[in-house]
């Protein structure tokens, strides 16, 4: 359930974007002057289901040693207490709410994403150390002149420094600059797109994506699972079903649902194999 099996908010319905508020973490990302920020409209939804997974796996292994069935009560908005850690650990320090950084970092500076050459290309840099600080200074000269700054010092200057770094990486590909940077220990990643995943060097030697033909719409990628239990990936066998393909399957031969019955339910517009248009 969203809020867990008991308590006030029990019977609250509610969506990942609901959880999401409900966990505080909005108040923990974005910068100072903005209102409450969102990761993702269905964040909570996908933690939740990692938690549910292994909540089962739980369950079904105290069964498998000990024979009994187990009552799993998984909240939702609990779930995605633990990414706000940080913030709780510094409210219960401090007695205060962290301050929000936005796209900057505490302690790493300059940390951030920048604009590249192109429509939408983005590269993020992080400099965690004044040696990495040092070695990127002298091997683009343009940024000698912040070459001795602490890390407190580039703090202060933090604006200045970005503003010097949009100036040289929008000039740049990403990809080129992220491979360069990486070459010299610094930390670098392009942020790929949908598109970009289709084509990513690393996921074709992995063969992460695979084509299955579904109907209607053709031969798609699916993505492998993220685990694997040897060199190749775990085969996806199926595409997604299309709607109300295994209505039968479930409804008739799983719960026993007889023809009459199926017939009746599609009648009444339960289920059925086409949208409803009304």
């Amino acid at each position: 359930r969203a809020f867990g099996c008991t308590g006030p908010w029990a019977n609250f319905r509610a969506y990942g974007s609901t959880i999401e508020h409900s966990s505080g973490l909005p108040h923990l990302s974005g910068n100072e002057h903005q209102l409450p920020v969102m990761q993702h409209v269905a964040m909570g939804d996908s933690i939740a289901g990692l938690n549910g997974t292994a909540a089962l796996l739980t369950a079904l292994y105290h069964k498998k040693r000990t024979g009994q069935g187990q009552f799993v009560d998984l909240s939702q908005a609990e779930c995605l207490f633990p990414l706000a850690a940080p913030g709780m650990l510094h409210q219960s320090v401090y007695g205060q709410k962290p301050q929000r950084f936005g796209n900057k970092h505490a302690d790493h500076v300059p940390y951030g994403v920048f604009p590249c050459s192109g429509e939408d290309r983005w590269l993020l840099l992080e400099v965690q150390n004044n040696e990495d600080w040092q070695r990127f200074c002298d091997r683009y000269p343009q940024f000698l002149s912040f070459k001795q700054l602490s890390v407190v010092e580039r703090r202060e200057q933090n604006d200045k420094i970005e503003t010097a770094l949009v100036e040289w990486t929008q000039d740049q590909d990403a990809a080129f600059l992220m491979r360069e940077l990486q070459r010299m220990g610094i930390t670098a990643a392009v942020l790929n797109d949908g598109a970009d995943l289709l084509k990513d060097p690393h996921l074709l030697a992995r063969g992460y994506q695979q084509f299955i033909e579904r109907d209607f719409v053709g031969r798609q990628p699916h993505p492998s699972p993220p685990w694997r239990l040897g060199v190749q990936p775990l085969t996806v066998t199926a595409p997604a079903p299309t709607l109300g393909q295994h209505n039968q399957l479930v409804l008739g031969e799983t719960l026993g649902l007889n023809q009459a019955e199926l017939e009746l339910l599609a009648e009444a517009g339960v289920i059925g194999s086409k949208p409803r248009l009304k």
